[in-house]
This record gives C-alpha cells, structure tokens and sequence, in this order.
C-alpha cells in the first residue's frame, strides 16, 4: 500500500479506528514513516492510547489527502 492507499483507508475509517488492533498497527507505521515516533517511550504511549493521536492522523490526512 502506498501513502495514497494509506491516506484513503484512513479517511475511510469510522472515529473509533483504534478498536481495531490491525489498524493500530497500520496507523503506528504511517506515523512511524513521518517521523512521529522519535523515542521507544513515544511508541509506548501509542500503544497504550492510540487514540490520543486522532488528532495527528486528522493532520495527516489534511496533509496528504
């Protein structure tokens, strides 16, 4: 999938995306390529509370789509 593809499926997705482990997975990785995840305590706060970064994947989207 390329940033595009990506962007799309993230647009697509419903506001509680991060129910789904798959996709936490998916959104970890795109934030990961923009240089969201600068340390290994940055990637754990992720995991606890993904959906703390709802409003990062917005930008994203903004950004890209």
């Amino acid at each position: 999938m390329d940033t595009k593809d990506e962007i799309e499926y993230l647009k697509n997705l419903p506001k509680q995306w991060w129910m789904n482990y798959t996709t936490t997975i998916s959104v970890a990785n795109l934030l990961d390529q923009y240089g969201y995840f600068s340390d290994k305590r940055s990637v754990i706060r992720f995991f606890e509370r993904p959906y703390n970064y709802q409003s990062l994947i917005d930008e994203l989207i903004k950004d890209f789509g």
